[in-house]
């Protein structure tokens, strides 16, 4: 029979003098933060012991750079985390379709996102084709992705600007591999809302950039990535962080005329730019709503900021575009435009 002696007599648990005064800053960090915590929300861990209903899951890279709740603002419980070495979805890896399964099935996310990084050393050593060891085996996969786009990226030159394309596309391949996993399939196929999404982050900025690559139905798969890996290598591409100013940021040596074009009861405005060699553009603002436009000559829509649907001549299908991305209509055609928050654009003129 085993006897419990009095409370008072017990001795506390200690931590070792050498792990003591390598942790002892994490402990105390903890103790501050659950304070932090409790002070603002007293029944913070009541609450979050009692049920777990996150809308997001987030399959990112393991890099310490890139904390994914602190990212995007969410406490504890509000976003599901799995995390490796360059955000890798294989259908081989238990480990991450067993997070995606307990995610979709039982947690009933609404987003999965992948989310890579510029600046990812896993795709680095990929790229470089450095030999590591036994991460050498799971960089593969990054590889592979890599060597199906290589005809386009052996026309770069540019180092840097190579990394962040490989580490962009790196991100498209794997939510084809996400949307291609028994696991979507299958709630795509029972009618559950759940919606893949590519994301890249920047360590030099701390900003999240849509890939543009968002599929929430099985039909939508390829007509996204296509999209998605067109966008990364036109020559409009906006997203690279490292580089000095965009191309949408600013013009030079420009006449901007005065009288603005005004359209749909002021919902729609834009002014019209002469550059030196006789083009023009124009920058607009768009307010939420929908709206028909014509073309006189084909155009290219860059699209700076802001979240619209477009549907062109001859599709059914709305496709969504944000900021930084763009998308070109023929000459002598209509197209519809559904704003969903305030958008900022370039029109261009082909």
């Amino acid at each position: 029979m085993i006897s419990i002696r009095n409370r008072s007599t017990l001795t506390p648990l200690f931590i070792p003098s050498a792990l003591e005064a390598t942790l002892k800053g994490l402990f105390d960090n903890n103790r501050a933060w659950v304070r932090a915590i409790t002070k603002q929300t007293p029944d913070f861990f009541v609450k979050l012991s009692n049920q777990q209903n996150p809308e997001y899951l987030w399959i990112g890279c393991a890099d310490s750079r890139v904390p994914a709740n602190e990212i995007v603002g969410l406490l504890p419980g509000e976003m599901f985390v799995h995390r490796n070495v360059a955000n890798v979805v294989v259908p081989s890896d238990l480990n991450c379709l067993s997070v995606l399964q307990y995610a979709v099935d039982y947690l009933k996310v609404r987003h999965v996102m992948v989310v890579g990084h510029y600046g990812c050393g896993g795709v680095k050593a990929a790229l470089l084709n450095e030999k590591l060891g036994l991460i050498d085996n799971w960089l593969r996969h990054v590889q592979d992705a890599q060597h199906k786009h290589y005809k386009e990226l052996q026309g770069i030159d540019d180092p840097q600007v190579l990394f962040d394309r490989v580490c962009e596309l790196n991100v498209i391949e794997q939510v084809l591999s996400v949307c291609q996993t028994t696991v979507v399939e299958d709630a795509w196929a029972r009618g559950q809302d759940v919606t893949i999404h590519s994301l890249i982050y920047s360590i030099k900025d701390g900003l999240l950039r849509d890939l543009g690559m968002s599929v929430n139905h099985s039909d939508g798969i390829y007509p996204a990535y296509k999209k998605a890996v067109r966008e990364v290598f036109s020559k409009d591409h906006s997203l690279n962080p490292y580089a000095a100013e965009s191309s949408m940021d600013t013009f030079t040596d420009v006449i901007v005329n005065k009288a603005a074009n005004i359209y749909f009861d002021g919902k729609v405005t834009s002014r019209t730019l002469t550059f030196a060699d006789g083009t023009t553009k124009t920058l607009g603002i768009m307010l939420p709503g929908e709206y028909e436009f014509g073309t006189g000559q084909a155009e290219r829509m860059e699209i700076t900021s802001g979240f619209l649907l477009v549907k062109l001549p001859g599709s059914d299908e709305w496709e969504e575009i944000r900021g930084g991305q763009s998308f070109e209509v023929p000459a002598n055609v209509k197209f519809q435009v559904a704003v969903q928050h305030i958008t900022d654009y370039v029109c261009s003129y082909l």
